[in-house]
């Protein structure tokens, strides 16, 4: 049999949305979606495996995790994940793949402190038409940044509950930052 290399990489509103290399034996393929992670140290990542050809009935082993035997791996962080899908009727008609995980932003904090400061924000409802409630643990001066790390607002929330109208904005991907640290995402419909 042929083996046959692809190389995929599609970019979405400023994320790389997957990237895979497939070795695809002429019996089977297998599309990858890949959900990618922010911040390398997010663990929120997945990849789903949709394989065509073949009797329709398969097996996928993952090389980073042994004895799981789905096509959706999730809470995956930035890292390399090798897998095998294999037609059960026709156990020589296989295939093995590489799928990629990677961080799609350089504005992240690293540290333990910051990761807790970080945590101390809750925004809701999140995505968000404009309007957004932000519970913060501590009072303070904040930027509101966007995903390219331009300051678009600088906002003043007070310790509890807070109202925030963002309606004035595009809609995109924004953080709230405090110094160097970086809330979650805040997504704006």
């Amino acid at each position: 049999m042929k083996n046959q290399t692809l190389l995929l990489g599609i970019l979405f509103f400023n994320f790389l949305l997957s990237t895979l290399t497939v070795k695809a034996q002429n019996c089977l393929n297998v599309a990858t979606q890949i959900n990618n992670v922010l911040c390398p140290t997010d663990h929120y990542g997945s990849i789903k495996l949709t394989p065509t050809g073949g009797s329709g009935n398969y097996t996928y082993d993952w090389q980073e995790v042994p004895n799981f035997h789905f096509e959706f791996l999730g809470s995956l962080a930035v890292g390399t994940y090798h897998y095998t899908v294999t037609d059960n009727s026709n156990q020589s008609c296989f295939t093995t793949g590489v799928a990629n995980i990677v961080s799609t932003s350089v504005m992240c904090s690293v540290g333990v402190n910051d990761l807790e400061l970080a945590q101390a924000i809750s925004v809701f409802p999140n995505p968000s038409n404009g309007n957004v409630n932000i519970v913060s643990k501590t009072s303070g001066n904040y930027k509101l940044v966007d995903i390219l790390g331009h300051t678009v607002d600088q906002i003043y929330l007070n310790a509890g509950l807070n109202l925030i109208s963002l309606d004035h904005l595009s809609q995109g991907i924004y953080f709230l930052q405090n110094g160097v640290v970086i809330s979650d995402k805040i997504l704006i419909q």
